[in-house]
């Protein structure tokens, strides 16, 4: 997780949340540039791509979109050939989820995972996602890698309770 670690554990560039800000993001430069026209086919469409393709292997934001998730996949695809549509989707998919409640339900499921199952692939699956939107919001992948390095390599700590892992996630702020 640091910036020498092989890239078979390296953190992705992306969750699905920081793919819709993006997404959100290139697309209001676009309109601000009025550059809808002539760029948006280009630039909008991989993006939408990568989204759905995240969103379909999202546990906790399916979860969190519920009965919505088929609309929601509707609605982006549609928009990915009309531009005119993008922004209520992009609008429907900030009010479902947050990327503030998307960090906090993956911050609960963590500690869930950490104190009430064995599934480690799981929760390494998860502790990714969180640790990119901690990188989205501004923590850098080296004192991320840091601080959790320093955390469990002292032997003392056992990890028997909600508190202990609660007590390493409080160390960070969305």
């Amino acid at each position: 997780m640091s910036e020498t670690t092989p890239d078979t554990y390296a953190l992705p560039l992306h969750n699905t949340m920081t793919l819709w800000g993006e997404m959100k993001e290139i697309f209001d430069l676009l309109v601000e540039h009025e550059g809808i026209e002539k760029y948006y086919s280009k630039y909008i469409p991989p993006i939408i791509d990568e989204f759905l393709d995240n969103l379909a292997d999202d546990p906790i934001l399916k979860r969190i979109v519920g009965k919505r998730l088929s609309t929601i996949k509707t609605g982006f695809e549609e928009a990915k050939q009309r531009h005119e549509v993008l922004q209520r989707w992009l609008d429907a998919m900030q009010q479902i989820c947050t990327p503030g409640q998307y960090y906090r339900a993956y911050r609960e499921e963590i500690i869930r995972l950490v104190t009430k199952t064995k599934d480690k692939l799981l929760l390494m699956q998860y502790v990714a996602r969180f640790y990119v939107c901690l990188i989205n919001a501004g923590y850098s992948r080296e004192y991320l890698y840091i601080s959790a390095k320093r955390y469990f390599d002292n032997r003392r700590i056992k990890i028997s309770a909600p508190e202990v892992i609660t007590a390493f996630l409080n160390q960070y702020n969305f």
